[in-house]
């Protein structure tokens, strides 16, 4: 059909019928709900959007960030270096939308020590095995620093919501 005969169709503007057809070849199947709303204009456009999700989804070491792990501030500090600047909370937001949400990651604190083996083994036989009328004392600058789990904070895929039971916000006060 012509731009005329839709628009009469449609009882609407041709020049309207136009636009919409335009932005259709320009943008395929997303034209037809465009994301314009009333108030200011976006400051993040769609391909933004797609390039902090891809960031966010992989790993900070593959980009020259010495972490394992992203977080808000750091995911945006990291995009403000590369030209898109948004907040932890609008950040939070864009990745809620694409399904990922913050998980905790679970890891291990070890020594570099590369004697920590050896040290570790002579102070736990001390306390297996005490000296005849003596008192084992050991002293560590950290704290108990080898099997300590330590948790984290990552970006996963959304999973299912965990059911709880008896949980003192499900119940109502009278």
């Amino acid at each position: 059909m012509s731009a005329p005969e839709i628009a009469e169709m449609w009882m609407t503007d041709e020049s309207h019928v136009r636009k919409v057809i335009h932005d259709f070849n320009q943008h395929g199947f997303v034209s037809p709900r465009p994301r314009f709303r009333g108030g200011r204009p976006r400051r993040i456009s769609n391909d933004d959007q797609v390039r902090i999700v891809a960031v966010a989804g992989a790993r900070p070491d593959t980009h020259g960030v010495p972490l394992t792990r992203w977080s808000l501030t750091k995911l945006s500090e990291h995009l403000r270096g590369e030209g898109i600047a948004v907040s932890a909370a609008h950040l939070a937001r864009i990745l809620a939308e694409a399904g990922l949400s913050f998980q905790r990651t679970r890891s291990w604190k070890a020594s570099p020590d590369p004697d920590y083996e050896a040290r570790a083994a002579r102070v736990l036989e001390l306390y297996r095995r005490q000296p005849q009328g003596g008192v084992v004392i050991s002293f560590d600058e950290m704290g108990p620093v080898s099997l300590c789990p330590h948790h984290g904070r990552s970006r996963l895929g959304r999973a299912l919501p965990i059911a709880r039971r008896n949980s003192p916000r499900d119940r109502v006060r009278r």
